[in-house]
C-alpha cells in the first residue's frame, strides 16, 4: 500500500465522520486539524534550519581539518627550527 492510497483513504473516512457531526463539533474537528498542520509546519521548518546550520558546521570542520600534507609539512618546520636553535 502506498502513502497516497492511504491518505485517500483517510480523508474519505475523516469526511464521513465529519458529516455526521452537527455544527459546533465539526468547527472543533476543524480546528483541531488545522493546529495539527500548523505544528508540523513549525516542526519541519526548525528541523530545517537545524539541518542546515548542521551542514554549515561540518563543512566548517572539514576546511579546518589539518591534512597530511600540512601535517607533514608542520613537522619539517619544526624539525629546522629545532636544528637551527640547537646550532
Amino acid at each position: 500500500m502506498t502513502t497516497k492510497q492511504a491518505f485517500k483513504r483517510v480523508i474519505k473516512k475523516l469526511s464521513a465522520v465529519r458529516a455526521t457531526l452537527r455544527n459546533d463539533e465539526r468547527e472543533a474537528l476543524d480546528n483541531i486539524i488545522i493546529e495539527e498542520v500548523v505544528a508540523h509546519k513549525m516542526i519541519t521548518k526548525a528541523a530545517g534550519k537545524a539541518a542546515g546550520k548542521a551542514s554549515n558546521k561540518a563543512s566548517e570542520v572539514e576546511a579546518h581539518k589539518l591534512t597530511s600534507k600540512a601535517v607533514n609539512k608542520a613537522a619539517g618546520k619544526a624539525v629546522n627550527k629545532a636544528a637551527a636553535e640547537a646550532t
